[in-house]
């Protein structure tokens, strides 16, 4: 069995991006989870051996504080995948010790060294410069249980 690789994440389109990359990589897809609960019941049944980890996330925990709680009762090292680089921000991220910080958006160029991430021979991810209509990312996210019919998307994606 693939290591597992968890995705707190609750942006759909976002979700869909990082899994199929993660996918790509050779590990198994442990989520994404919306909020911090969600991510510690998720680690609980199938820790992981890494986090892929936003900092907005839903819920009153935030994904900072998040990371250090699966970093502390799991021991994962811990990618933060975010937008937000305001100085205090950045200051209390790096109080977690992640491992790598990538800012939104990013591609897998610009994704964790091998140190972080192994590379591995893609699996069933989207050829480089092909766009999928919104309507076919939101699809292929449900059918391949990356997120959950009804659940929040970002404006525009039905």
């Amino acid at each position: 069995m693939a290591s597992s690789i968890l995705i707190v994440e609750d942006e759909a389109v976002v979700a869909l991006a990082n899994a199929e990359m993660v996918g790509a990589l050779g590990y198994r897809v442990v989520g994404p989870a919306e909020s911090c609960e969600e991510a510690m019941a998720m680690a609980s049944a199938e820790p992981p051996v890494l986090a892929l980890v936003d900092i907005r996330i839903q819920g009153e925990t935030d994904g900072i504080m998040t990371a250090g709680l699966l970093r502390e009762r799991f021991g994962c090292p811990i990618v933060f995948v975010t937008g937000q680089n305001d100085p205090s921000t950045r200051r209390r991220a790096d109080a977690i010790g992640p491992a790598y910080y990538l800012r939104k958006p990013f591609t897998p160029s610009s994704s964790p060294p091998p140190s972080a991430v192994r590379s591995a021979p893609p699996g069933d991810a989207v050829p480089k410069g092909v766009r999928l209509p919104k309507r076919a990312v939101r699809k292929r996210a449900v059918r391949k249980r990356i997120v959950r019919p009804g659940s929040r998307n970002p404006p525009g994606l039905a």
